[in-house]
């Protein structure tokens, strides 16, 4: 074989394999009977543990299924008294999936019905981990604290993270509308990478309404995105036994110019 010929076959195993490492589109509306695990992943694991103490249940595969054509989400509270186990607890479980593939920058999103009760956070995130200095994430999180200091399920806080110490992270709490009125919103992130010499950003909107945009720890690692149900140390009593939170669809697309537009 000659070197040209050699150096050629190794260029094309090269791009085939860089080119697979992350992906740019996914659409799932959750029309199957079961959750389709070549999309998707569900988790069975805890993590935020408190050091005070303050413990949690993790999420389990357990609450997580399709139901009339729709991701239903379960989060057991204090209340609980059922047959799903968490880690190490029955109460404060919740659930959550992952994607199985790892996505790029992009247009992010999820048409959801949040979680109607304080006391449990629903979310949507990307996520990336190395160690301590590589934790590149972006967040939708429900509920957040209110302009009076009381968490508010309309206001949700907005972040992204390239790491774990408060310089490597914007975040804000931002009204969101009225999301907890019982229907149907579309949440959306788009990541914009850096192009043409315009910083990369991450913009937020809610049924299409711009609310924030971050220029700052912008994320720049291929990550999988969750969408979850779980119960962070500071969420508060959570007075019930089990809510839900029901998701449509979720899309991620390219976004053509990158600006965003």
């Amino acid at each position: 074989m000659s070197a040209l010929k050699f150096f050629i076959i190794v260029m094309i195993l090269f791009l085939m394999v860089t080119s697979t490492s992350y992906s740019q589109e996914l659409f799932d509306n959750f029309s199957g009977e079961t959750l389709d695990r070549s999309i998707w992943k569900a988790a069975n694991r805890k993590w935020g543990e408190h050091e005070a103490g303050i413990s949690h249940g993790g999420v389990v595969p357990a609450n997580v299924y399709l139901k009339d054509g729709k991701l239903v989400i379960c989060g057991n509270g204090d209340l609980y008294t059922g047959a799903v186990k968490g880690h190490g607890q029955s109460q404060r479980v919740g659930g959550a999936v992952s994607t199985r593939k790892r996505f790029g920058p992009g247009r992010y999103e999820v048409c959801a019905k949040i979680v109607s009760k304080l006391g449990v956070l629903s979310a949507f995130w990307t996520f990336y981990y190395k160690n301590r200095d590589m934790n590149h994430e972006i967040d939708i999180e429900i509920p957040a604290l209110d302009s009076s200091g009381n968490y508010n399920l309309n206001w949700g806080t907005l972040a992204n993270w390239r790491g774990i110490s408060a310089d490597d992270n914007s975040s804000v709490n931002k009204y969101l509308g009225n999301i907890a009125d019982g229907n149907y919103h579309i949440f959306r992130f788009d990541w914009i990478a850096e192009i043409d010499g315009q910083p990369s950003k991450v913009a937020w909107y809610v049924d299409n309404k711009l609310l924030y945009t971050s220029s700052e720890s912008i994320p720049d690692k291929p990550s999988h995105f969750w969408l979850g149900v779980w119960f962070p140390w500071w969420i508060g009593s959570a007075d019930f036994q089990t809510e839900f939170m029901f998701i449509d669809w979720v899309k991620i697309s390219a976004i053509s110019d990158m600006a965003g537009k």
